[in-house]
């Protein structure tokens, strides 16, 4: 590998995992405002008010039309890395290890508390205890029909569900089906085919057709619960994700195509939460399924909008991220490169790289972890006469708080709850 194609490979991976952190570190501010904008979350706020609902919908209806693509996009990315430095039999190990593995750590141990949580919150007459709760909720069945899920409930079970946990399952199965087509990528032959695709698309505007799909798929079939959108459009998120790996020259293009997509994006965010708020306040229908000609359009728009966001989120990110390279060579240098150490303190890294390796380690537990701190702390937060804005502020504080101390003390010290979490064993110095 030549200087220049290692410094954009290592440009590139640290654009990922830094938009991989901030992702998911934005999850607690999502999901906290769940609590705000309806009767549906596991704990809600006891004093709705009009004001905090329509804020809370507004910022949920933004953040879900770019938030769960987006973390696709960038997961597609990592796939890249990934397969950089391994076989296809590393790689599917590494899959399980990363992927199956801390999704059924958090199926088991995080994610039915917070369900229990959940029904001991509306439903105070529920007397089964948490044991007895557990056999209810995991009375399930493989279902061919639920793929990519595979598992639901049993006909009387109204308990099981993944949750926002669904992310780690839908990434692993359709990495599975698309890795035959990201392998041959990596070969030269591969390398070509990208080669052409990336010099089409850097035509202008031409980056854009690629939210046609998505935005079809959305509109016209039906969309399940999960994620709120239609399980068949996460494989193009993973796979332009992957692209913009592939062929650095993506980038470019994304970043030069950034503040049209800014501009599309509003207009696609206003037609959707428009269309959202007619059916559901005039028609009194579900936006997800509802197929008159304003369903089907508020959910096209929808779906192009997600694409509109990710080329102005990435494209901006990468223009700030150059800016900051030019003003600091040497903090870019020591960002590409982890475990570089600081002209500060010579032999030693720097308090930045500490704290980016620390972030990069954390992105998965904390992802595991983050909803049953809200909901714990939200369970006492909402009962409390004070403004909707304090609550979700608390929430939000204590949330993180929690979590990152959970993390460090409890996941990232010993080699089991290291393995259950997903993360690679310490490499201790000798």
């Amino acid at each position: 590998m030549t200087n220049i194609e290692q410094q954009s490979h290592q440009g590139g991976r640290r654009e990922t995992y830094l938009m991989g952190m901030l992702i998911v570190l934005g999850l607690v501010f999502f999901h906290s405002a769940q609590i705000f904008s309806g009767p549906e979350f596991y704990v809600v706020n006891t004093q709705q008010s009009e004001v905090a609902t329509l804020a809370a919908n507004l910022l949920l209806g933004f953040a879900n039309m770019w938030g769960m693509p987006l973390m696709m996009f960038v997961a597609g990315s990592a796939i890249w890395f990934s397969l950089r430095k391994r076989t296809l039999g590393q790689f599917l190990l590494n899959r399980v290890q990363r992927l199956v593995i801390p999704f059924i750590t958090g199926i088991v141990l995080i994610f039915p508390p917070q369900v229990w949580i959940g029904i001991k919150f509306h439903l105070p007459s529920y007397d089964a205890d948490y044991w007895q709760f557990l056999r209810q909720f995991f009375e399930i069945r493989f279902s061919l029909r639920a793929f990519p899920a595979f598992i639901v409930g049993a006909p009387a079970n109204t308990f099981w569900s993944t949750g926002y946990l669904w992310f780690l399952n839908y990434l692993f199965v359709y990495t599975l089906l698309l890795l035959p087509l990201l392998g041959y990528l990596r070969q030269e032959s591969g390398q070509q085919l990208v080669s052409r695709l990336v010099s089409f698309l850097a035509r202008p505007w031409v980056i854009f057709l690629l939210a046609l799909p998505i935005g079809l798929i959305e509109a016209f079939l039906m969309t399940d619960r999960t994620g709120q959108w239609n399980r068949f459009v996460w494989p193009f998120f993973i796979f332009y994700g992957f692209l913009l790996a592939c062929d650095r020259r993506l980038g470019w293009v994304i970043q030069g195509h950034r503040r049209s997509a800014l501009l599309l994006g509003i207009v696609a965010f206003l037609g959707y939460f428009i269309g959202t708020g007619y059916l559901i306040a005039f028609l009194e229908v579900d936006p997800l399924t509802n197929y008159g000609p304003v369903g089907l359009l508020t959910r096209f728009f929808k779906g192009l909008g997600s694409w509109f966001w990710i080329i102005a989120i990435m494209g901006f990110a990468r223009q700030i991220s150059q800016r900051r390279a030019r003003q600091d060579p040497i903090s870019a240098v020591q960002s590409d490169n982890p475990g570089s150490t600081s002209p500060e303190a010579p032999g030693r890294p720097s308090w930045r790289d500490k704290l980016a390796d620390y972030g990069r380690e954390a992105q998965l537990p904390f992802y595991v972890l983050h909803q049953l701190p809200i909901i714990m702390i939200a369970y006492f937060v909402v009962q409390w006469q004070v403004n909707a804005l304090v609550k979700y502020i608390l929430i939000v504080l204590g949330a993180i708080a929690a979590t990152l101390l959970i993390y460090d003390i409890a996941v990232r010290r010993t080699p089991p709850t290291r393995f259950l979490f997903g993360l690679k064993p310490r490499i201790t110095e000798q």
